[in-house]
């Protein structure tokens, strides 16, 4: 039969309409889980200028989206969701454009060939596996580099290959691997491609096509440079967790390897049967060689491996697939440690496999008409279980407690589920409920760093500082790289027990850590400031901070105070006067003013602004004790009566 070269047009459409039609309800969801961290508490966003503020290391391609997003639609999540929904679209229309061309290249084409890439496509956009990647704002980075790739791969697939094809693929891959690191899997995916769908040999490959492939070399070469710069700079890209997994990090090798081969049988089983998407799936790790279960799925891995090598000339697109659903899961297996043992938006780019062999599979099972039949109700019944599940899980994504209800409602024993609740408690000022939640995510999983720092902030909060303290260093110590505002938790609260030296231990830490991190530095130049023997480092970071930060209000009340306990009252009244002057904080203006109201003696009107700072709801509470301690003084050192602040 010869083939027709003709595409009907509206095969294009499907797919993406397809996506655009399943995730429209989408626009109406919130912000969940690390979108706020990402884009509601980054200061960087919504401004253009902060296109090349990057922290090294950071997910360059996933930032400067969500950057530009802010700029247009501010704070509203409806245009954040719309990009996911174009992007998994896009998406959904690359991969049929891909497997079409994949189907001409290795058959002889036809409308049977561009049907078999039509339903495989259509049930790819519509698989409920693929939720999370597209309903979390801020997995966007799984659609990018998911995409990127595959025009990468699309393009490279092409009989010309100048060198305008080569920069177009390199550029492509740059994308992909700045988009997220798993995308390093082209590099294997696209030998296999040009030595069994193009069918290369290996010498005219080297020859020939090695050099097609320096432009994506070149990109991969700039993306680890990229990398290292971010790990040997040691700076943290800003993630909702900020500890690497101690689950995977603290296995031993053997260990990690069967616990990486059970998560990858959980990534097939998902794929092929996705009936129930959860948030925090847990997968505990596996300690015991004589488990079963990791042997059978390297068994499966071997058996695949092998079936595609077998079949790498009489099924091409079959053998890839195969190959793909082997190889396009290994960077998110934790062989390197990863925040997670496992996440279902890490199944993005491992579908794309499952498609490739879903299309080889509907193109040979549809030779006749009878065929072609019965492989159309398989698909049609797959769409009407799909469908139903897809709209109720992106209805799941409509706000944090929604998500929530569901997550425990479904997966009540995760660790993560336990942890993400304790935040929206917490969040909701619910501390004893919140702290609840931490003590039963840690009963099940004792190295989680993320939930010992969250169960000491709300130990803090009851005023229990020994537990506090140990939950805090429980954290600092579990965490690969402990961020600076865990090291200034640990460091104030060992200062409350009396543990001076290791408390300015931690807080020094911090500081080294993040020299510009405000709240850390602060509590040091506090903490310094209290003890004789330190009192003129305390003294001397005090006055460097005022200088490099003039806005931040801490230095300017320490330096009054530190003039006013050296008996130099007009340094002290000269240095709150330039502080009035200089800090747009009005609440420390107001304390301030009230310290210059004292100084200059007018201790009653000094009181009266004490108790208007102290009583005022926006009131930072460091600022609100400051006060109150402010009225003690003047009670003790005049008699003044400090009246109650109103209710």
């Amino acid at each position: 039969m010869k083939p027709d070269p003709h595409t009907p047009r509206w095969f294009w459409f499907v797919p993406p309409v397809l996506a655009v039609l399943l995730y429209a309800v989408t626009l109406r969801n919130g912000f969940v889980l690390d979108d706020r961290a990402l884009i509601l508490d980054d200061p960087r966003m919504g401004s253009l200028g902060s296109f090349f503020s990057l922290h090294s290391g950071e997910l360059v391609l996933r930032y400067w989206s969500l950057l530009l997003d802010s700029v247009i639609w501010g704070t509203r999540p409806a245009g954040y969701h719309l990009t996911n929904l174009l992007l998994h679209a896009g998406c959904a229309l690359a991969l049929f454009g891909y497997l079409r061309a994949m189907l001409r290249a290795t058959t002889s084409g036809g409308r049977r060939a561009d049907g078999a890439a039509l339903a495989a496509a259509t049930l790819f956009a519509a698989h409920p596996m693929l939720t999370e990647a597209v309903d979390g704002v801020t997995h966007r980075k799984e659609l990018l580099a998911a995409g990127f790739l595959l025009l990468a791969l699309w393009r490279s697939l092409g009989a010309e290959r100048g060198i305008r094809r080569a920069v177009e693929v390199g550029l492509a891959v740059a994308a992909a691997l700045f988009a997220k690191a798993p995308a390093v899997v082209f590099f294997p995916l696209v030998a296999l491609q040009d030595l069994w769908v193009r069918r290369r040999t290996g010498s005219t490959w080297l020859r020939r096509d090695l050099l097609f492939y320096l432009p994506a070399t070149a990109a991969l070469a700039g993306y680890l440079a990229y990398r290292w710069a971010g790990i040997a700079g040691a700076v943290a890209a800003p993630v909702y967790f900020r500890a690497y997994n101690p689950q995977a990090a603290d296995l031993a090798a053997p260990a990690r390897l069967l616990t990486s081969l059970r998560v990858l049988g959980l990534y097939w089983r998902l794929l092929i049967l996705p009936w129930r998407p959860t948030l925090g799936r847990f997968v505990t790790p596996v300690r015991d060689v004589a488990d079963p279960l990791p042997w059978l799925v390297l068994a499966l891995a071997v058996a695949a491996s092998f079936l595609a090598w077998k079949l790498r000339r009489s099924r091409p697109l079959l053998a890839l697939g195969l190959a793909w659903l082997v190889l396009a899961p290994l960077p998110t297996l934790n062989i390197l440690p990863l925040n997670f043992l496992f996440s279902e938006r890490y199944l993005y780019l491992p579908a794309v496999g499952l498609a490739l062999v879903g299309a080889d599979l509907l193109y040979a099972a549809g030779r006749t008409p009878r065929g072609r039949r019965w492989t159309t109700i398989p698909v049609v019944l797959l769409l009407a279980l799909f469908v139903p599940g897809v709209t109720l899980r992106n209805l799941e994504w409509k706000d944090l407690s929604t998500l929530l209800a569901a997550a425990v409602r479904h997966n009540p024993n995760s660790p993560r589920v336990a942890y993400f609740h304790a935040e929206d408690l917490r969040r909701r000022g619910h501390i004893e409920e919140s702290l609840a939640e931490c003590l039963r995510a840690l009963a099940v999983q004792p190295r989680f760093p993320d939930a010992w720092h969250l169960a000491g902030r709300n130990y803090a909060d009851l005023g229990r500082t020994g537990a506090a303290a140990r939950a805090y260093g429980k954290a600092v110590r579990q965490a690969r790289d402990p961020d600076p505002d865990w090291l200034s938790d640990y460091g104030v609260a060992l200062l409350q027990l009396g543990r001076r030296k290791e408390g300015l231990s931690a807080l020094e830490r911090a500081v080294k850590r993040d020299p510009s991190h405000r709240r850390a530095t602060e509590n040091y130049a506090q903490a310094l400031l209290l003890a004789r023997e330190t009192r003129p480092d305390g003294e001397a970071l005090v006055e460097r901070l005022t200088r490099e930060h003039p806005g931040w209000s801490t230095p300017w009340i320490l330096r009054v105070e530190t003039r006013l306990a050296a008996g130099d009252t007009a340094a002290a009244l000269k240095s709150a006067t330039r502080a009035r002057a200089v800090l747009a904080d009005e609440a420390a203006r107001s304390f301030l003013a009230a310290r210059v109201l004292e100084i200059q003696g007018n201790p009653e009107r000094a009181a009266a602004a004490y108790r208007a700072l102290a009583s005022a709801p926006g009131t930072a509470p460091s600022l609100r004790d400051r006060a109150a301690a402010a009225l003690r003084r003047l009670r003790a050192q005049a008699g003044i009566q400090a009246a109650p602040p109103p209710r």
